[in-house]
């Protein structure tokens, strides 16, 4: 959804606006405590291991998730049950699934500041909550556009969590 933000344009409601229903109430991402919502992303994930065949990883994304509201717990339990639930079913395929870091990272004032992080959660404390909720089965991806300098603090995080990182 993305296109939206930058281009107002939305890849599946300016096709099909009667799916408005599967997105939140923002418009911005899937609303991922419908069963519906979750049905149908269920068949993607099984439609694209047909298409892509074997392998030890399945790359959900869940960057820039902008329809919850992380400073509540409801907000993060939703987010974080229904990436753990993925890595539930992910590994009964025998893969991990990979998930942007950006929203587990809070900005802090004591990283490098020649690194500029994509540090999205609202606060230290979402932050936490979230990074202590995660299945050890989750990989985090953790993606830095502007790190110029070693090392890239932000992994560190993800580390000292117990998560895998790339």
């Amino acid at each position: 959804s993305a296109a939206r933000h930058m281009h107002g344009k939305h890849v599946v409601l300016d096709q099909n606006p009667a799916l408005e229903t599967y997105f939140c109430e923002n418009g911005w991402c899937w609303d991922i405590r419908k069963p519906k919502v979750r049905e149908l992303l269920k068949s993607v994930r099984r439609e694209l291991i047909g298409l892509c065949g074997k392998g030890g990883y399945f790359h959900i994304g869940c960057d820039e998730a902008y329809g919850f509201d992380l400073n509540t717990d409801e907000g993060r339990n939703a987010v974080c049950d229904f990436i753990n639930g993925i890595a539930e079913e992910m590994a009964a395929e025998k893969r991990r699934i990979l998930v942007w870091g950006d929203m587990f990272l809070y900005r802090y004032s004591h990283y490098n500041p020649k690194n500029y992080y994509a540090a999205n959660a609202p606060s230290p404390e979402s932050a936490e909550y979230m990074l202590n909720r995660l299945s050890g089965k989750v990989v985090i991806a953790d993606w830095q556009y502007d790190a110029n300098e070693a090392p890239v603090e932000t992994s560190e995080v993800f580390l000292k969590h117990g998560l895998d990182c790339m």
